[in-house]
């Protein structure tokens, strides 16, 4: 032992040997006292030291003061052998290798804090967090620490109880509080910050010594975790970005189980299951935006013709998440948002029948190889997740391309011509006869508020010569008079500019929130155009039905929608109405029959809201180094602002600066009956889509209703 360097350079078992013979030698036992069972027991235990000590000595880069700084914890302990092996040795050689084995082992309390923390870390990494509570608890109820107890005990109620305790114990204190990460990103995305400015604010709050803004870095990992990994799955180009739909719905379905995992416990842990089965059901649709900025950058391997003026976006939104037996764990009560629109695919490329159909197809047999995705909560809890999605994004031009409707004119469920829109005799026997497979497609409702405003424009507009189409230059002149006036109605009562197309080729001033303004106070709408008041009242009543995120009686529904057609014919039968009122009255029902979620969760509405943002994204948070860049940051920002966890931290705030309306009777008068299961109410209120975008809290097991608080009229009962 005292020629070290002979023991460098033996192997390891020979310097197993040579710990095993200097132990007997100063134990004063003779080798052939000791049994072949003890000594192999013995040398296998120094083995594993010298295996040991070998690696801590190489992580320590073979330095001693690193050594013993890193490893002072481990040197402490002792290599126990068989109780045999001490029976052989005498007493003085027993007392002998007690004070031989080193400085005695303070106990806890007596260490200083600084070697109290490395033994506490050494005990952390060993077991599990809820173990340690539950012993500590139990510590200090054999401790007389009766408070102590209570606290920790108190701490283990729930995984957000020690949220809670903190939040009032700074509250108390006055204490700030940081941002975690993802509160930190949802605020970044919320202001629309910049990496410059989230950097100068932070640096100003820690000017008045206030450190809750985490860094920037940590808003990156933030970020990576609303992507789906592997992150090279998504292929990007100069003009197209594009992310496989089994990869997003795996990383959606993940993010909205994290974001629910309490509930999911629970539900595990009141049926007695180790897995549970559930469906995510989503929308998803595709629709082209115009009017976007032509960059001066170079193409590289595209053509040099192409453009960047039009943008062909391929989008989904998760809807529910529920399982076999119809139990909602989670439900987006705001579907309409923006920000739980994710992106599929966004290329470049003026929307056209050939992509429309190329598109369709593409995603259609990524849909027919999906798989399901199974979900870890812990070791022993899983969550199956099936996936079904819903082609209801898109408007009357995409629905007219996939069902192969030759006109604009014609309609895409029946396929009847205009000239059969106002015959009476067909509306009364109802002998317009769908189409079950168009059935599925939904009803688009922004896109039926802004077609219900234009019918009553253009009928308006021909109402002193009461004809459909307006033929010769007298009477072009004569309506092109009645417009002007029409319009400056409108403006001056209302405030509405209608019918005035967009520079840049992006439309007219006919938006949705035009148009839900103009219906909003239906009676001054109707004077301002010489209308009957009760049909444009009947067509406000329809419209918000559609636009509600509550179950319609498809055949109340479908009886208004009759007694909406009979007066229209009525009062208008020289203007043939357009094809997707005749969907609206005439195939209303049987979409509702056919849809499997409320048509307000079916819209199309976040779609087209997100074209404005790819706008703003491009321009203010891309790289402009080359095209590829540009298209690399417009993509990933639509994917971590649609994230559906990140998404859903200030959905409380947002929901309550939002503006909320009371249901007409007249549509309460349309819901549906529920099945109503025990679960938390709502209540009954729809959103004002005119102000800000709305989110609602997505934690518990919920439906957006509650029929508790509805007066009906006429005392019906449902």
């Amino acid at each position: 032992m005292n020629d070290n360097t002979d023991l460098r350079k033996a192997t390891i078992q020979e310097k197993v040997n040579i710990l095993f013979h200097y132990i007997l030698d100063k134990m004063k036992i003779d080798e052939l006292t000791v049994s072949t069972k003890i000594q192999d027991t013995i040398k296998s235990s120094l083995q594993f030291f010298c295996l040991t000590l070998a690696t801590k000595w190489n992580n320590s880069h073979r330095k001693k003061a690193n050594f013993l700084k890193f490893n002072s914890l481990w040197l402490e302990k002792k290599i126990i052998f068989p109780k045999e092996f001490y029976s052989l040795c005498n007493s003085s050689s027993k007392e002998s290798l007690v004070k031989s084995t080193g400085r005695p082992r303070k106990a806890f309390l007596e260490k200083l804090p600084k070697s109290q923390r490395k033994e506490a870390i050494e005990l952390s990494n060993s077991e599990p967090t809820k173990k340690l509570l539950m012993g500590a608890a139990i510590s200090a109820k054999q401790n007389a620490q009766p408070y102590l107890a209570e606290i920790l005990d108190e701490a283990m109620v729930s995984p957000n109880r020690p949220m809670k305790i903190a939040k009032k114990i700074r509250d108390e204190n006055r204490l700030p509080v940081p941002y975690t990460p993802e509160e930190a990103l949802n605020l970044f995305l919320d202001l629309n910050l910049t990496k410059r400015i989230y950097t100068k604010i932070r640096e100003e709050a820690l000017k008045r010594n206030a450190d809750i803004y985490p860094s920037y870095n940590c808003i990156l990992k933030a970020k990576n975790n609303c992507r789906p990994i592997p992150l090279d799955c998504i292929k990007i180009s100069e003009t197209c970005a594009t992310l496989p739909l089994q990869n997003l719905l795996d990383h959606t379905a993940r993010r909205i189980v994290e974001l629910q995992s309490n509930v999911f416990h629970h539900g595990l842990e009141l049926n007695n299951k180790k897995t549970l089965n559930v469906v995510l059901h989503s929308s998803w649709g595709f629709d082209g935006s115009s009017g976007h900025s032509n960059y001066h950058q170079k193409y590289q391997t595209e053509a040099c013709h192409m453009d960047d003026k039009n943008l062909f976006a391929t989008t989904m939104i998760p809807l529910e998440l529920i399982s076999n037996n119809n139990v909602i764990y989670w439900r987006n009560r705001i579907p309409q948002s923006y920000r739980f629109c994710r992106p599929i695919k966004l290329e470049y490329v003026k929307e056209s029948a050939e992509v429309i159909l190329r598109q369709k197809r593409e995603i259609e047999e990524e849909i027919s190889r999906l798989e399901d995705v199974e979900i870890i909560l812990d070791n022993t809890k899983s969550i199956l997740v099936k996936f079904q999605m819903h082609l209801t994004l898109i408007d009357g031009k995409v629905l007219n391309t996939i069902t192969g409707t030759p006109s604009m004119q014609t309609c895409a469920i029946c396929g009847a011509t205009p000239t059969r829109f106002n015959d009476s005799s067909l509306i009364e026997n109802d002998a317009f006869m769908p189409n079950e497979k168009s059935l599925i497609y939904g009803i688009s409702p922004l896109h039926s508020w802004i077609r219900c405003m234009e019918l009553f424009l253009h009928i308006s507009y021909r109402l002193p010569l009461k004809v459909w189409q307006v033929r010769g230059e007298k009477n072009k002149e004569l309506m092109k008079k009645r417009k002007v006036e029409i319009h400056n109605r409108l403006r001056e009562n209302m405030g509405l500019i209608v019918d005035v197309p967009i520079a840049g080729g992006s439309g007219t001033s006919n938006t949705g929130n035009t148009a839900r303004r103009a219906f909003k106070d239906y009676d001054k709408f109707a004077r301002c155009l010489d209308i009957d008041k009760e049909l444009v009242k009947k067509f406000q009543i329809l419209l918000i039905s559609l636009t509600c995120q509550l179950p319609i009686d498809p055949i109340l529904f479908g009886k208004y929608c009759l007694e909406t057609a009979q007066l229209y014919v009525k009062l208008y039968s020289w203007f043939y109405m357009p094809a997707s009122i005749h969907k609206l009255l005439m195939h209303g029902k049987d979409i509702i029959r056919c849809s499997i979620l409320p048509l307000g969760f079916l819209g199309e509405e976040a779609s087209e809201a997100r074209n404005k943002f790819y706008k703003h994204d491009r321009l203010f948070h891309s790289r402009k180094m080359n095209r590829t860049f540009t298209m690399h940051d417009q993509f990933y920002r639509a994917m971590d602002s649609s994230d559906p966890k990140i998404s859903s931290i200030s959905i409380v705030e947002r929901i309550n600066a939002r503006k909320h309306l009371k249901l007409p009777a007249e549509v309460l008068n349309l819901l549906e009956c529920p099945q109503i299961p025990k679960l938390p109410s709502r209540k009954l209120e729809y959103e004002d889509p005119n102000s800000k975008d709305s989110e609602d809290e997505d934690f518990d097991l919920i439906l957006p209703y509650d029929f508790d608080e509805i007066e009906l009229q006429d005392s019906k009962e449902y």
